[in-house]
Parts: C-alpha cells; structure tokens; sequence
C-alpha cells in the first residue's frame, strides 16, 4: 500500500548548528522510511509554535539554550546526536570521539614522531574526549605529549578571541619536528596559521592533523590538510535509524551508540617522516610509495641504503615496529579505505592494497582488526 500524508511519520530535525553531512545521512534514510520531515530549525533557528509529530532528531549543543528546553519538556521519542546536555535524558547517538584522537595520534606515531601535541580550543565533551583519546595513545607509545589548552584563557575564549599570536608563541617554544593534532578541521587551520606567523614550516617543522575531513577547510586552506574523517553522514543515518526503531516500540539502548571514525585522509600537511636518520626516511617513502607491490625486506633494505642489521635496529628504536609491520600497515590502512569508500568488490580490494588475494586480505584484516572485511563495510 503506499503511503499517504495520514500514515507516513513526521520527524522533526532539531538542531543547534548545521551541519550538512549529518543532514545528508537523516535524509537519505527519512527518503527510505517515506518519513516528513521538518528541518526548519536548522534554517531560520525557529522552533514551531504547537509542533505535533512522531519524533526528534536533535544536536543540543547548547544546555540551556531554547532548543534543550524544548527538547526536555517533549513527550516525544527523541534521539541526541551529542553530549552536551546530560540532564536531559535522552537516548543518543554519538561520534566516537576517543577513537578519533586516537585516529589522529596513530597517523601521526606512523610518521616517526616522538613529540606530539593537542590544540584544545574549547571546552566541550566533545573535545576533551579527542583530547583523552589522543593523549593515551601518544603516552601509550611511549612518546611526549603536549596539551595547547586554549580554552581556559576567558569563559568565552572560542568565540571571541583569535588563538593564533597565542598559539604561535606557544609552538615557537615546544621541540620540532612536532605532530599537532585539533578537534576540528577549522581549529586545525588555526595551528597552520600560527605556525606561519612562528615562521615555522608545514609539514617539516609542524606536521597537523583535523577531524571532520570537510573539503572546504582541507582543500582550500593554505595548504591541504590532513584529516580523519569521523563518518558525519553515517551519524545522521545511525541517528534516525535508532528514532525509527523507539518509534515503532523498541526500548532505548542503555548507553550511547558510538559511530567510528573512518579513515584518516592524507593531505600535504603531514606529508612527511618525522625521523631523523636518512636510511629510515628512504626505506619508509619506499614502502609508502611500493606497498600495493609485491614486496619483500631485501627490497625495503635495498632501497634505505644500509644493512638489514641496521634497518631492523632502526624501525625498532625509532617507529617500535618491524619492516613487515610497517608494510601491512600501510596495506590494512589502504584496505580500510577502499572497503569504507568504494564498493568494489573483495578481491579488487585485495589486489589495489597489496595482498594476494581476498582469503588472505580477510583473513589478515580479521586477526589485525578484530573485523572482518564485511562487517567492516556493514558497520559504515
């Protein structure tokens, strides 16, 4: 039977700030679920007077703001796309935010890094929790971590202020080459910015790294930037699919549904080996450059230019990993792009990341990731 006006359900995408991937995701399933819906708050701020429908999609980024009011007093099935309102109870569906810094700080280790830091701009759940999930990471490895904390300069620094002179004399005195990671892609362009005003240089002196992977703030910058792509459409989607499943009588989940992030999208901004030694840069850029190949340790050997003695001692001291590993991260990193970004099948997967076949990319990305290739894509 199709649906009608009378029988379709009226959803209401209530948020406090645009964002037009997560948009994207609830529409896409609001047009699979034959759903009405009603975005007018993202558009002219207004909420409207008497609404009546069958339930919320909210972002409530502001707790005592008009919209968290509202939300507080429906009756409505409600489902919350951030924790920034933990008074209002509600069920949620939230990015994985100490799984993003902990993407960040990963990329950044693989680059050779021993000194890394965080650019904290505000104050939010969401920040502190990159910052937590980038910090562990970085201790974890046994690396120096530097927290650029500018949040706590005045109440209402992020919104006020320019952090740049502040963060430029901050980065001017910290120890280079240096990995920065910020909890967005336009707080990143802050670190850029700074380091130019430090004379310092991207990627050599200060190699940086966003979040959010929106080609706006990575492509048109002053230089492309690095960022980990935390899956924005796919939070708008999982978001609405918890709404239509509370709607139709299930019971709320007893804590947060996390989206992973996806991939971290390589730009010119970390395009660099933060090592010191010259047989190491040249094996790493071989590898980088030869993975999706055939490739063996007397290759990566032949090409740094030193002994497979001194290689292995390298790769251990200063990357705390051996000349395979290093090549079946590069391998994974490349098949978990292709699987989260294309649909192309299994075994043209397998072949474009380096391994020999679609058994042997599953069966090695299973034991490695604790997934196998397809729950992978079906999670995304």
């Amino acid at each position: 039977m199709a649906l009608n006006r009378y029988n379709r359900r009226h959803i209401l995408l209530a948020l406090d700030y645009y964002d037009e991937e997560i948009n994207r995701g609830v529409a896409e399933y609001a047009r699979r679920a034959g759903w009405i819906l009603n975005d007018i708050i993202g558009h002219d701020r207004r909420i409207p007077r008497k609404w009546s429908g069958d339930g919320i999609i909210a972002l409530l980024n502001d707790p005592a703001g008009p919209l968290a009011r509202f939300i507080s007093r429906t009756k409505t099935p409600v489902v919350d796309m951030v924790y920034e309102a933990p008074e209002i109870k509600v069920a949620r569906v939230l990015a994985d935010n100490r799984a993003i810094g902990h993407a960040g700080a990963e990329h950044l280790l693989s680059c050779g890094f021993e000194h890394l830091a965080f650019f904290q701009l505000g104050d939010a759940n969401v920040e502190r929790e990159r910052m937590d999930g980038f910090r562990c990471t970085v201790k974890t490895a046994g690396k120096h971590f530097y927290h650029l904390d500018f949040s706590g300069l005045t109440s209402n620094a992020p919104q006020t202020l320019d952090p740049t002179p502040w963060l430029a004399g901050k980065l001017a005195k910290l120890p280079h080459p240096l990995g920065i990671m910020a909890q967005y892609d336009r707080n990143a362009q802050y670190v850029i910015h700074a380091a130019e005003l430090a004379s310092l240089m991207v990627p050599n002196d200060i190699a940086v790294v966003g979040v959010d992977n929106d080609i706006i703030s990575c492509e048109l910058g002053l230089l492309p930037l690095t960022s980990v792509d935390r899956r924005r459409h796919d939070h708008g989607f999982e978001a609405a699919a918890l709404l239509d499943r509370l709607i139709s009588g299930e019971k709320p989940p007893k804590g947060p549904i996390l989206v992973a992030p996806g991939p971290v999208v390589v730009r010119q901004s970390t395009n660099i080996f933060a090592v010191d030694d010259p047989h190491l840069v040249r094996a790493l850029r071989f590898i980088a450059e030869h993975f999706r190949e055939p490739l063996s340790v007397e290759d990566v050997v032949v090409a740094s230019g030193t002994t497979r003695r001194q290689l292995y001692e390298l790769f251990e001291q200063k990357l705390g990993r051996a000349i395979k590993s290093e090549v079946l991260r590069c391998r994974l990193n490349e098949a978990r792009r292709l699987l989260t970004t294309t649909h192309s099948k299994l075994f043209t997967i397998a072949t474009k990341s380096g391994f020999r076949d679609a058994y042997h990319l599953s069966r090695v990305f299973k034991a490695e990731t604790g997934l196998s290739p397809g729950e992978l894509r079906r999670s995304r």
